[in-house]
């Protein structure tokens, strides 16, 4: 009986990780990914290095981003109060973890190296390849444990040989097996950081300073309890320093009283909560200095100009697609403070709308100024970008009465489904603006600016109305 029991436990621990929506949407993409994989290099055979390479990135890829997923599926379930007071609660729950890591990172990685290495006879390195791709996983996983912008300097540095001609060359080397000695420093070293951050999982408790540091809003956005865990994660003030100055979390030591200040002192007020901090201008210097390592590492003129496009189209909206659908967590309890609900929320919406735009502002500016002067032609840049202004702050309205309208339902698709839908708009503007101007149609993109923002006002208007009659409880 309690051998079946044991086995039921792991089954239902099993199961969880088929529930968070990111994990089913990867377990869809990689069905359509592997089978077009196996497809394509059977087709391709030994014609074509470069499709074969194509393939190995995206097979890499795909076990990268599910083995982040598990890391932050387990720490879930271990940074909890149960862990420490139910009997036997950890090693399940550490056991299956790790048996998934095995089979869909490590297993589904060797399977792509084996296919191209068999069919293909493509010259991939085993333990190379696989090097390459928990270096890359124990970055990520380590960056769900411990939730900190300050990871992102070492996956920076990790990821920087590719922005060179010798660092490219190096790493293609050790893919191909040509340097084993460095390939298994990497491996040993990704299999260490792996194994440190399962045995932080194994010893997690409330003192440790990540264990208030989640990765999910939950796909409910609904407090279940007073103290609730997930709760508590998404309103931790940080897990270090560069955190907590990236969040600008220390404004909330010293709140001011508001309650009979005027209308935008409120909704500077609300921006407080509303808002990223710092992390607007941590996310444009760091695309501002993006771009002259881009120029010196690449042959194409435009590679600033793109840079710029991209930051002014699709960065903002993907940063508060994801972030915004946190605040209703307390939005019903804010509800209740002395002020009517029309009040209300003009003041969210005044706050939501200054916020998004001077991030824009600050990427725009960042990025465009950083193409302009490490371009060739800094005159033909810089016409280039004053010519598709226009249509990306246009762009940009559209798409925050977009996820202002959205943001009324309360699920988990949040997160998801607004990051797709505003790339989508982002890549379509691309396009659309790179063919007027092509054209030298500034008539035309000027009317089109002038329709999205139109398009962009009336939909915010319509968002507003049905707030109105939202419920916030």
């Amino acid at each position: 009986m309690r051998n079946r029991i044991e086995r039921s436990r792991y089954a239902q621990i099993a199961l969880t990780y088929t529930k968070p929506l990111p994990i089913r949407i990867w377990a869809a993409s990689t069905a359509i990914g592997v089978l077009w994989i196996a497809v394509t290099t059977v087709l391709v055979g030994t014609t074509d290095s470069g499709v074969h390479a194509a393939m190995l990135f995206l097979g890499g890829s795909m076990a990268v981003w599910v083995g982040a997923m598990i890391a932050a599926h387990a720490k879930e379930q271990l940074a909890d109060p149960r862990a420490s007071l139910v009997p036997h609660f950890r090693t399940p729950h550490l056991v299956v973890a790790a048996v998934m890591f095995l089979v869909l990172v490590i297993g589904l990685a060797s399977a792509v190296a084996g296919l191209q290495a068999w069919v293909a006879v493509h010259d991939v390195s085993l333990t190379g390849y696989l090097a390459f791709v928990l270096v890359l996983t124990a970055l990520l996983a380590w960056m769900a444990q411990l939730q900190s912008p300050a990871m992102l300097i070492p996956i920076a540095a990790v990821l920087s040989p590719v922005m060179f001609a010798d660092g490219r060359a190096w790493l293609s080397e050790i893919l191909r097996g040509g340097a084993p000695k460095t390939g298994y420093v990497l491996l040993s070293a990704s299999i260490a950081a792996l194994v440190a951050l399962w045995w932080r999982l194994s010893r997690m408790h409330e003192e440790m300073p990540d264990y208030a540091c989640g990765v999910s809003p939950g796909l409910r956005l609904k407090v279940r309890m007073t103290g609730d865990p997930i709760f508590r994660r998404e309103n931790a003030a940080g897990a270090s320093r560069i955190e907590t100055f990236v969040r600008h979390a220390a404004r909330f030591d010293y709140v001011p009283n508001i309650a009979a200040a005027g209308f935008w002192r409120r909704a500077r007020h609300w921006r407080h909560v509303i808002g990223t901090g710092r992390m607007p201008i941590f996310v444009a210097a760091l695309l501002g200095v993006w771009v002259p390592l881009l120029h010196s590492t690449m042959t194409k003129d435009d590679v600033g100009l793109m840079v710029a496009l991209v930051a002014a189209s699709m960065v903002p909206g993907q940063m508060f697609a994801a972030t915004w659908p946190r605040r209703w967590y307390v939005l019903g309890e804010e509800s209740l403070r002395p002020a009517s609900r029309r009040q209300f929320l003009r003041e969210q919406g005044a706050a939501m709308a200054l916020e998004y735009a001077l991030t824009w502002a600050w990427l725009s500016a960042v990025t465009f100024t950083s193409a302009t002067l490490f371009a060739r032609w800094p005159y033909g840049v810089f016409a280039q970008l004053m010519m598709a202004l226009p249509l990306m702050a246009g762009v940009q309205v559209l798409i925050f009465g977009i996820l202002v309208w959205i943001l009324r339902f309360r699920a988990g698709w949040l997160i998801i489904a607004p990051i797709f839908l505003v790339t989508a708009i982002g890549l379509a503007a691309l396009i659309a603006g790179g063919t007027m101007a092509h054209a030298r149609e500034v008539g035309m993109i000027m009317l089109v600016a002038a329709l999205l923002t139109v398009a962009g006002v009336g939909i915010t208007l319509d968002a507003y109305r049905r707030w109105l009659v939202t419920e916030l409880d």
